[in-house]
C-alpha cells in the first residue's frame, strides 16, 4: 500500500503500529525529521518496510502531497 500512495505523489513514511513499544503507538514516525524524510523513491520505501514490516503508514500532508486533512475526535467534544 505504501508503494501505491507513493505512486500517487504522495510521500509516505512508516509509523509505530499499534501496540509498539513507543510513546505514541499507531501515529509515531519511526524516522527522524519525518517529514522531510518521507518519500516516494521506491527503494527507500522498500528498505522502511523491510526493517519495519508491521508498520503503518503515514503520508504527508499539504503541499508536498497536495492533500488536506480535517481531523475530528468526537472524544474530545468533536462531531
Amino acid at each position: 500500500a505504501a508503494l501505491y500512495y507513493a505512486g500517487l505523489g504522495w510521500p509516505v513514511v512508516p509509523v509505530a503500529p499499534p501496540g509498539a513499544a513507543v510513546a505514541r503507538p499507531g501515529k509515531q514516525p519511526l524516522v527522524r525529521d519525518w517529514p522531510a524524510a518521507a518519500s516516494t523513491a521506491v527503494g527507500q520505501i522498500q528498505d522502511w518496510w523491510e526493517r519495519w514490516p508491521d508498520a503503518n503508514i503515514g503520508i504527508v500532508t499539504g503541499p508536498r502531497s497536495g492533500l488536506g486533512i480535517l481531523d475530528l475526535d468526537v472524544d474530545k467534544g468533536g462531531t
